[in-house]
């Protein structure tokens, strides 16, 4: 359990202004508990439009939860997307479990 994240059903973006003041981004990724075997999302990070990370298959309830540390240092802004994994939104909650930005 985490005291703090961001959950969120695919397909989503959720964007943030950082101007530049931040260097890591942190987060645990995961499809929540609440699902069944349906659900399927893979997790994007943007900078500035260029991909920081992408999961590298799609994530189900029964994958281990990933941890993602990014450098985010000038970064103006930041978009974190969930996708489908190409096979509809069924069940597709997904978790930026205890997410953090450091400066």
């Amino acid at each position: 359990t985490y005291t703090k994240g961001i959950g969120t059903h695919a397909n989503s973006t959720i964007t943030y202004t950082l101007n530049g003041g931040y260097t890591r981004f942190q987060s645990d990724l995961g499809v929540d508990d609440e699902v069944t075997n349906n659900a399927t999302v893979k997790f994007e990070v943007w900078g500035d439009g260029t991909k920081l990370y992408e999961s590298p298959t799609p994530m189900t309830p029964t994958t281990a939860t990933t941890s993602i540390d990014l450098n985010v240092t000038g970064v103006t802004t930041l978009t974190l997307k969930v996708t489908d994994a190409g096979d509809g939104i069924n069940s597709d909650h997904a978790d930026w479990a205890g997410a953090t930005l450091l400066t």
